[in-house]
């Protein structure tokens, strides 16, 4: 499901579709193991295929169809915006009221430009 943007993202009926096309995997990859342990997948008798095989390319036909409705590109989330995602981590300043929320941890505001003033403990301006 994250292939085509995540679970949000899918309608009801994507969903339905994901759902058998899990379903047809499951038998797919069941009917495969069965088939490699078979001594023989030839009737001799009928020189032909058994039925398992015919019944297995059905359900693999299916399951290309169903992959083929949802698309075969891979489709991306989208991506929060550096607005929203500090909206929904600090949230939101209210200017309306003419006082402005708390600073955010680490923003740069008030007495720092008093500190950029100060020199450093130990450290001497003037080079000595």
């Amino acid at each position: 499901m994250q292939d085509l943007g995540g679970e949000a993202a899918l309608s009801t009926q994507e969903k339905v579709i994901v759902d058998l096309c899990v379903r047809s995997k499951l038998l797919i990859d069941s009917i495969d193991a069965w088939l490699l342990r078979q001594p023989n997948l030839i009737n001799t008798r009928k020189r032909t295929l058994i039925g398992v095989v015919k019944e297995r390319q059905s359900i693999a036909d299916g399951l290309t169809k169903n992959l083929q409705v949802l698309g075969l590109k891979r489709v991306l989330q989208p991506t929060q915006t550096l607005e929203s995602y500090i909206a929904e981590k600090y949230g939101t300043r209210d200017d309306s009221d003419g006082t402005e929320a708390p600073d955010a941890p680490g923003s740069t505001t008030g007495d720092q430009d008093d500190q950029e003033a100060r020199p450093a403990e130990g450290v001497h301006p003037e080079g000595n």
